[in-house]
């Protein structure tokens, strides 16, 4: 009886798979930098835009206040026009400042903690998360203490779920961006 020797074609289709399976995560690892690439000019995009918005208001505002400065006699009307200048400037300048808290929220995450949920309330944020152990989510609160953003920060609970992640949530107050550019 003749046997066939089946070790080649086995070793050619085990080096066939190890092939595929490896441009296989190149695939996805290329599809993932284009997808981030992508949120990336995206964002990038839009914060331009806020920016020129943003710009453009201020200087319709110097104008304004320019314009106002030509009146006299009318005093009255100067400062009511005044008032609601200040006012859209207030405004204005708390305009971005969610994007501004949650971006940093996002820039000292550690990659070790997940945000599962995240609200805005009194001045302040409640982030509910998850952590791989307790050094991690103390971690991400010492971050979030010495942000420029944020103040006040209370790790509220930390319990030890059944797969064994740690569920945390953190309080924090906001340190308001207007005030603390002009200081």
């Amino acid at each position: 009886m003749r046997f066939i020797n089946m070790l080649p074609y086995r070793e050619e289709e085990e080096n066939r798979l190890i092939v595929l399976h490896v441009l296989s995560v190149f695939a996805s690892l290329f599809l993932l930098f284009a997808v981030m690439f992508s949120i990336n000019s995206y964002e990038t995009s839009a914060t331009d835009e806020m920016k020129s918005e943003l710009s453009s208001v201020r200087g319709q505002n110097t104008n304004m206040k320019k314009r106002i400065g030509r009146v006299r006699n009318l005093d009255e009307l100067k400062s009511t026009v005044t008032k609601k200048l200040s006012l859209v400037d207030s405004l204005q300048s708390n305009r971005f400042q969610v994007f501004v808290h949650l971006t940093e929220i996002a820039n000292i995450i550690p990659d070790s903690v997940k945000i599962v949920n995240v609200n805005e309330q009194n001045g302040g944020w409640s982030i509910d998360g998850r952590g791989y152990s307790n050094n991690d989510i103390a971690d991400f609160a010492r971050l979030l203490e010495r942000s420029d953003f944020f103040h006040d920060v209370t790790l509220n609970d930390v319990n030890r779920n059944k797969n064994g992640m740690r569920t945390f949530r953190i309080t924090i107050k906001n340190t308001n961006i207007a005030k603390r550019s002009k200081s």
